[in-house]
């Protein structure tokens, strides 16, 4: 696998779903990646659970390759469907791995992508 194969994230986080199936990219997060309302991302979801006693997180249901509109104070809504596939009820924590984010300008996608400037590899 070449280095532009790799789909690494440009962040990881955790929310709380709310009653409405809203989750917030934090504002330290939007303010680096400049995400604004209306720009669209590109995610994983995941359904989890921490157990502090055993230092877990446990996956209990994924969703890939989302394509999800960024809306007022960097809202993501998961839709209903989704929802209900994910076991997701208010208040339930998910993990929310960001990979791109996609702002149309004048037709024309936008992308982010990895460039190394040194030799990354350790050997």
């Amino acid at each position: 696998m070449t280095k532009e194969q790799i789909a690494e994230p440009l962040a990881k986080f955790h929310a709380r779903v709310d009653s409405t199936g809203r989750i917030i990219i934090p504002r330290h997060i939007r303010s680096i990646f400049n995400i604004k309302a209306g720009n669209f991302v590109k995610v994983d979801i995941r359904h989890v659970s921490v157990d502090l006693t055993k230092k877990e997180i446990h996956i209990i249901k994924v969703a890939h390759n989302l394509t999800m509109r960024v809306g007022r104070a960097g809202a993501l809504t998961i839709p209903k469907d989704l929802r209900e596939k994910l076991l997701l009820t208010p208040g339930d924590l998910v993990e929310v791995i960001l990979y791109d984010i996609v702002r149309l300008e004048n037709d024309i996608s936008k992308r982010f992508k990895y460039v190394y400037s040194f030799d990354a590899r350790v050997e």
